[in-house]
C-alpha cells in the first residue's frame, strides 16, 4: 500500500517565485528537489513524497505492525510494485511465513505473476478493464462428463458463458500448485458450476479445475486478467479485509502531519525518518496490546 506526504510548510512546488518580505526582491521559492505529481487510486491527482508501506495484523483490533516503509519515486523502475516484491522477499528471507498478499490494482500482471512464483496468493484487484476488449478474456475450453464447457474470465471471475453468453462467475473451492523441473510454479484452481443457471444441465454443480497463471496456448498472461479468487466476490471482499489497514495507517499518518496534510520536516529522507518513528510508534503499542492479551507480560 502507498501514501502521498506533501512538501514541508516551507515548501512549494518547484520554479514558483515569491517577493521576499525582508528585501522586497523576487526569490524562487524553496521547493523539494524529490516532490512531484502522482496520481491515487481514485485518480486525484496529488502533489508530494510517495511513501510505499507493508503491515500485518493479528485479527484484533489495534494489533497492527507496519513491517516496511520506504520512499518511491515512481521513477527509473522504484515502483510500488518493485517495494512490494522487495518486502514480500525480504519478510521470506526473515523467515516470516505467509499464505497471501493484499495489494491493489497498482500491481499489474508481470507482478502478479511473481507473487504466484514465490508461493503466494495474489489477493489483488485487476485493472480497470471496464469497456476494453480485455473485459472478457476466453479460458481453456475443458470437458466436464464428456460436455464441452465454455469458459471466460470477466473482470478477474472464472466464468462459465451461458446460451446467451452472459458470463456466470464460478465458485472457487481449492487452490494448489505444482513445482515444474525447471522450478516455476503453475496454479490450478478448483471451482463448481452453479445449479440452475442458463446451461447445459448436465454440467451443474460439477467441478472444473482452472490454470490461473502463466501463459495460455493463445498466448493470454493469465496473471493479468484471472483471480482465483473473483474481485468484487463475498469472499473476496472476506480475505481483502485486512487491507482497509493501509488506508488506516495511511490516514494515521496524514493526520500526524501539519495542516493541510503537510510534512513536518523537509526532504524525503527526513519525512522517512518522521515516518518510522511514527510506525515504531504505533508498532509498540500493538505490541504492548498483544501482549497484554495473550498474557505474554509475564515475560517482562
Amino acid at each position: 500500500m502507498c501514501g502521498v506526504v506533501e512538501p514541508d510548510s516551507g515548501c512549494s512546488t518547484g520554479g514558483t517565485v515569491a517577493i521576499h518580505p525582508d528585501t522586497g526582491e523576487v526569490v524562487t521559492r524553496r521547493s523539494d528537489p524529490n516532490a512531484r505529481n502522482h496520481t491515487t487510486g481514485g485518480g486525484e491527482r496529488v502533489y508530494g513524497n510517495k511513501f510505499t508501506h507493508i503491515s500485518g495484523w493479528t485479527g484484533t483490533p489495534n494489533e497492527q505492525i507496519t513491517l516496511g516503509i520506504t520512499p518511491t519515486t515512481d521513477v527509473a523502475g522504484d515502483t510500488e510494485a518493485h517495494h512490494a516484491l522487495s518486502f514480500i522477499d525480504s519478510l521470506s528471507e526473515n523467515g516470516l511465513t505467509f499464505a497471501g498478499v493484499n495489494w491493489d490494482k497498482a500491481i499489474r500482471g508481470a507482478d502478479v505473476e511473481a507473487i504466484w512464483q514465490r508461493g503466494l496468493h495474489p489477493l489483488i484487484g485487476i485493472y480497470d478493464k471496464t469497456g476494453k476488449t480485455t473485459e472478457t478474456i476466453p479460458l481453456p475450453a475443458p470437458k466436464v462428463n464428456g460436455v464441452h464447457v465454455d469458459l471466460v474470465c470477466h473482470r478477474g471471475a472464472v466464468s462459465i458463458a451461458d446460451h446467451t453468453g452472459t458470463p456466470i462467475p464460478l465458485t472457487p473451492i481449492k487452490l494448489k500448485s505444482q513445482t515444474a523441473k525447471n522450478g516455476n510454479v503453475r496454479w490450478y484452481a478448483t471451482f463448481t458450476i452453479p445449479a440452475g443457471i442458463d446451461c447445459d444441465t448436465r454440467l451443474w454443480e460439477q467441478r472444473v479445475e482452472v490454470r490461473v497463471n502463466g501463459v495460455t496456448p493463445g498466448g493470454i498472461k493469465l496473471a493479468e486478467h484471472v483471480r482465483a479468487v473473483a474481485p468484487g466476490s463475498d469472499m473476496y471482499r472476506e480475505l481483502t479485509g485486512n487491507r482497509q489497514l493501509a488506508e488506516t495507517l495511511n490516514s494515521n499518518l496524514k493526520r500526524n502531519a501539519l495542516p493541510g496534510v503537510r510534512a513536518r520536516s523537509y526532504g524525503i529522507a527526513r519525512q522517512w525518518i518522521d515516518q518510522i518513528i511514527e510506525v515504531h510508534t504505533r508498532n509498540c503499542v500493538a505490541h504492548a496490546l498483544w501482549r497484554q492479551r495473550t498474557q505474554m507480560a509475564r515475560a517482562a
